[in-house]
């Protein structure tokens, strides 16, 4: 391998080196922060910043009347688009900065005290109405007052029992939310942030290398499924309240397109590198996943059918896709067509989660109504899964690079000329095919080496070999970047342009001669001189190469081998004549 490509290679470590070194300042500064962030919220919870109102309610659902009814029992069949529900109360408990908190399931809803309106909340030709809990501030002399709220359902079926109203203190309300829910908050937190690091350090070595897009991928799907995090958990009315819309869009969409991006991640073990006949499967999931999103999305804006009702399609694609992904990821490992076995149990775990987690949301939606918030914990099998992906990354990366070592290595032995560092004339013969398969104007320059045998008679061959390695280093110095230096053997050697159109040849003669010129002045032994000559195919050359077909190419090649040859001797005659009459 020459200099110059060493160098640019050790340069190339090094700004990987500088990008790894990076990522781990962010990563660690991350977590610092979100440390700092943990332990300065501080413990907490709801208890004294919230009064559940566990009284009886006179409820109306569509004019049928319960008078004395407990909510924490009270349940009833599906309401549909369109139903009425009321329900109210006499408001007990005193906070200082009173307001009452509300859980509303898309549908609109108006909230009265004493029948005086006090808030609304939706519009009926709205796209999304969502679900969360709303907030409404209180004037101090609540207390003993009636609480009446009253709600139009929006959606089919998405409503099965009401949630026991709480009265609140606004100024403390922030607080125990961060208290009661920080852990979720910062492990969300964690997921977004360092999933936002891995893309912005990814986009910044994609180009040199390619396969950190994997990451990237599943980098995107990480910040999806902690957006989604973010509503399921109602973290979002920290940063705004009443803002059920918004959470709705945040959290249903982010749900939908996060296994297009887990399929991603997938893309070269599943497809690019892979040759049996499941790699048909992957561009069906991969249209899948894109599609469900879109699709949705127009059914959603042309009213035909909103987004909250193919939730449960968008599980099963979930389902679908992650079975999918560890049916191929076994099918791999038991072929031993690729070596993962982190990447197997990260998936084991997380489908395994995944499917607790959907048959915990089925089981809360329509079987034990009363029970408190769903909590989802999909979360411990995405952290085992994105340790499984990190654990595999890093050690397909230490592979790699094992094997691009031993490339090298192989790479070195098989065309570097050992004495010299330039290429061999086996380097040369692999670039004569290289140029017969993409043809592009070529030159081809032969260099002898002038004095070497009054070298090794006056000083030794060590004296021989020194004017040898010198004159390598000065044709690689000068023609390195514009084409290959090679040592055919002994004192000759040779520089191929690949592509002629791009390279001044003389000019590049003329700094070899500068060069030369230069090194001689300090030079001690035998000057350097030598001897040198050109020929090259042009553009209007090979196109009737072209139609002849590639032997005639390779012909050529030889051809213009022994034409330069023959230059390189009549400009050795030359010396050698100038050389006399000094």
């Amino acid at each position: 391998m020459s200099e110059t490509a060493a160098a640019k290679k050790k340069g190339a470590v090094n700004e990987e080196s500088k990008r790894s070194f990076l990522s781990i300042v962010l990563g660690g500064l991350t977590l610092l922060v979100l440390a700092l962030i943990y332990f300065a919220l501080g413990q907490g919870d709801m208890e004294g910043i919230m009064i559940p109102q566990k009284q009886s309610y006179y409820v109306n659902v569509n004019g049928e009347v319960t008078p004395d009814a407990d909510l924490s029992e009270f349940t009833f069949l599906d309401l549909h688009a369109g139903d009425l529900l009321i329900y109210s109360t006499k408001l007990q408990g005193h906070v200082n900065t009173p307001m009452i908190r509300v859980f509303l399931a898309h549908s609109t809803a108006r909230v009265f005290l004493e029948d005086e309106l006090i808030y609304e909340y939706g519009e009926p030709h709205q796209h999304m109405f969502g679900y969360g809990y709303i907030t409404v501030p209180l004037p101090s002399d609540y207390e003993g007052k009636t609480l009446t709220v009253a709600q139009t359902v929006q959606e089919n079926g998405e409503i099965r029992k009401i949630r026991i109203p709480s009265v609140c203190d606004a100024d403390r309300y922030n607080d125990g939310i961060l208290g009661s829910k920080r852990l979720q908050l910062i492990v969300d937190c964690a997921v977004i942030l360092l999933s936002a690091t891995v893309i912005i350090v990814g986009f910044m070595s994609l180009r040199r290398n390619p396969e950190v897009r994997n990451l990237i991928w599943m980098s995107i799907a990480f910040i999806g499924i902690g957006l989604w995090d973010f509503g399921i958990d109602n973290l979002i009315e920290l940063f705004g309240r009443n803002q059920l819309a918004l959470k709705g869009y945040i959290e249903y969409l982010s749900l939908y397109i996060a296994p297009l991006f887990f399929t991603m991640y997938f893309a070269d073990d599943f497809y690019y590198h892979y040759k049996g006949k499941n790699r048909m499967w992957f561009p069906v999931m991969i249209s899948v996943d894109v599609a469900f999103p879109i699709i949705a999305i127009f059914l959603h804006f042309t009213d035909i059918i909103h987004i909250p009702k193919i939730l449960v399609g968008g599980h099963v694609i979930i389902v679908v896709t992650l079975f999918y992904i560890l049916a191929m990821t076994i099918v791999r490992v038991i072929r031993k067509e690729a070596i993962h076995k982190e990447m197997l149990i990260g998936t084991i775990a997380l489908v395994v989660v995944s499917m607790v987690d959907f048959a915990r949301y089925l089981y809360y939606k329509f079987v034990n109504v009363q029970a408190s918030d769903f909590e989802s914990i999909v979360l411990i099998g995405l952290y085992v899964f994105a340790l499984s992906v990190i654990i595999d990354y890093f050690n397909t990366q230490q592979r790699t690079m094992l094997a691009e070592a031993r490339n090298e290595a192989l790479e070195k032995l098989a065309y570097e000329d050992i004495m010299t560092g330039v290429y061999n004339r086996q380097k040369i013969n692999e670039l004569e095919q290289q140029i017969v398969k993409e043809p592009r104007p070529f030159g081809i320059v032969n260099f002898d080496l002038n004095d070497l045998k009054k070298a090794n008679d006056r000083y030794g061959h060590t004296e021989g070999d020194r004017l040898i390695t010198d004159f390598a280093s000065l044709l690689q110095s000068v023609f390195g970047k514009a084409g290959v230096v090679a040592r055919m053997g002994g004192d000759e050697f040779i520089v191929v342009y690949p592509d002629l159109a791009a390279v001044d040849h003389e000019k590049l003669m003329g700094r070899l001669e500068e060069e030369c010129e230069r090194i001689n002045r300090d030079r001690d032994g035998v000057r350097i001189s030598y001897a040198g000559g050109f020929a090259g195919v042009s553009q209007e050359e090979l196109e009737q190469m072209r139609k002849q077909g590639d032997d005639e190419i390779g012909r050529v090649f030889r051809e213009m081998y022994k034409r330069a040859d023959q230059k390189m001797y009549e400009n050795k005659a030359l010396v050698k004549a100038k050389a006399s009459e000094g």
